[in-house]
């Protein structure tokens, strides 16, 4: 049953990688020297569809009991996203809160994204290995909710 899931999460793979490779000739335009650490994306990709897969897993179930966890989700997704670094630098957060920042796993990713393409330098293995652990334990604890939750989805859907 985690195969629907999967599927769902599947199309947002597919377009990722079809975009990713339409990235590289604007890189190279702009003048972005590829170097072996382009390869390190492949694993901060792979850490993000750990957390996403983990996330819809647990989402997926709840939301067939909890119809209000359909109509709240793009609501939190947005608030993640100003929670997250993407428009902003992380010095722009006061040091006694990056800590506690950096417990959301999108921080890492980011960084080790902004630290490849934008400054072709090796991302900071803090940020980046907290941000993989996170999203094993998101994944598992994702994985644990739907197998709980399971034998009683087909009673309800």
């Amino acid at each position: 049953r985690e195969l629907f899931v999967v599927a769902a999460q599947s199309v947002a793979w597919v377009n990722f990688v079809f975009l990713a490779v339409l990235f590289v000739p604007i890189l190279l335009v702009f003048g972005f020297v590829l170097s072996w650490k382009v390869l390190l994306l492949i694993p901060l990709t792979l850490g993000i569809i750990l957390f996403s897969s983990g996330l819809a897993l647990a989402f997926s179930a709840m939301a067939a009991f909890k119809r209000d966890v359909v109509v709240g989700l793009p609501y939190a997704m947005q608030a993640w996203m100003l929670l997250s670094p993407i428009i902003y630098p992380m010095s722009s957060i006061p040091g006694p809160w990056q800590k506690v920042y950096m417990l959301n796993p999108l921080v890492g990713y980011i960084h080790g994204f902004r630290a490849i393409l934008l400054h072709n330098s090796w991302p900071q293995l803090l940020p980046v290995s907290l941000a993989l652990m996170i999203s094993l334990g998101v994944f598992s604890a994702g994985y644990w909710v739907f197998h709980r939750l399971e034998p009683m989805l087909a009673d309800i859907i």
